[in-house]
């Protein structure tokens, strides 16, 4: 989805914190059309967790890979 390749986008710049709205409204996306067992949305959450990761907001990373 568009959501997904900007905040990849952002993420390979390095520019973490503008691919963190795109990655945010993709979980809620995917979760309100998809239901939150679905394997995409869990997806969008690794994605997320991911960019928190390289952030270096290490607490809400763990929370959401857990979550995964």
């Amino acid at each position: 989805t568009a959501l997904k390749q900007l905040g990849d986008f952002f993420q390979s710049l390095g520019r973490y914190p503008q691919a963190e709205p795109y990655f945010i409204a993709l979980v809620a996306t995917r979760k309100e059309s998809l239901g939150s067992k679905h394997h995409f949305y869990g997806k969008a959450l690794n994605s997320l967790a991911i960019n928190y990761y390289y952030m270096g907001n290490l607490q809400k990373a763990e929370s959401l890979f857990l979550e995964v």
